[in-house]
């Protein structure tokens, strides 16, 4: 009689799993902060005390296999970090030990930003006037509209991040008042803090000789 030879095989793996540490924007208005976690294979061992944490405490990882997520709570505004050291956990087939990985940031941030604009008061002879908005920090989201103008028409708009700047031409005769306000929340910072406002600034405009 025939008789089947059997056979058997086993993975043979060498390659140590590579973890990324990540955060989705780098910045946040709360202090609870997550870090997905990613390895370039499932691992097992892994815990939440593996991970050197900076200006943070309490952190607690859920996920399984390669994904993972690390939540910690940060301990005051500023730079919350987070990183994995190599040898903490293993891949599932051959029992290498991970890799390190880069470390990951979160910039903490409660405050909210602030506004100057200029010229405020006294008189200016220039047409169109150009009005500028300096924020304490970059924002995002602001827009010309964001801007109500009386005693003039808005013109060009123009500025990114921290700077910005509106051209404003008088209406009617010399002298005019020529004014610009930002509403409250008109924009926010990179954490998610939004403009207190309302902030307002006005000039003469006098060309008269």
């Amino acid at each position: 009689n025939p008789s089947a030879a059997a056979s058997a095989s086993i993975l043979y793996d060498t390659i140590p799993p590579t973890p990324t540490v990540g955060h989705a924007s780098g910045f946040g208005a709360s202090p609870t902060i997550d870090f997905p976690v990613t390895f370039s294979e499932a691992v097992v061992g892994l815990v939440a005390g593996d991970f050197t944490l900076g200006n943070a405490t309490a952190p607690v990882l859920t996920g399984s296999g390669a994904s993972y997520v690390l939540r910690v709570t940060a301990s005051a505004p500023g730079l919350v970090s987070a990183a994995l050291a190599a040898a903490t956990c293993a891949d599932f087939v051959g029992g290498n030990d991970n890799l390190a990985s880069a470390t990951a940031t979160c910039d903490f941030d409660t405050t909210a930003p602030t506004l100057t604009i200029t010229p405020s008061g006294g008189a200016v002879n220039t047409n169109p006037i150009q009005f500028d908005f300096v924020f304490s920090e970059p924002v995002v989201g602001f827009i010309k509209p964001d801007i109500a103008v009386s005693g003039g028409t808005a013109g060009t708009f123009a500025g990114s991040g921290a700077s910005y700047s509106l051209f404003v031409t008088p209406s009617g005769g010399t002298p005019v008042t020529v004014g610009v306000t930002v509403g409250a929340a008109a924009c926010t910072d990179r954490a998610g803090n939004a403009f207190a406002g309302p902030q307002a600034a006005s000039t003469t405009f006098d060309n008269q000789t």
